[in-house]
């Protein structure tokens, strides 16, 4: 089983996670706001499905702030939280 960790300190992931930002323009893909995005996510964690670690479709490209959002809050719209995600963007909480 592939962990975390095995994944990170890959020359495979590097490349993918340079891959990703690139093909977003080093823009956040959550907020579109005008800040750099220098930080990868993966929408399926690996630790609930090793086998998508490596696939372009899984990430997505996110500032720090919508980074530490996604972790923090675990306000993703498929756990029903799309309405209080929207009022976070907001700004609104």
């Amino acid at each position: 089983m592939l962990t975390a960790r095995q994944v990170y300190s890959s020359a495979r992931w590097d490349r993918l996670r340079r891959k990703r930002l690139f093909i977003a323009k080093y823009r956040c893909e959550r907020c579109r706001r005008p800040r750099r995005a220098l930080q990868v996510h993966h929408r399926t964690p690996i630790s609930q499905d090793p086998s998508q670690a490596f696939l372009i479709e899984n990430l997505e490209a996110l500032c720090k702030d919508c980074h530490e959002a996604e972790h923090r809050l675990e306000l993703r719209p498929q756990k029903g939280g799309g309405a209080e995600w929207e009022r976070y963007l907001r700004g609104t909480k």
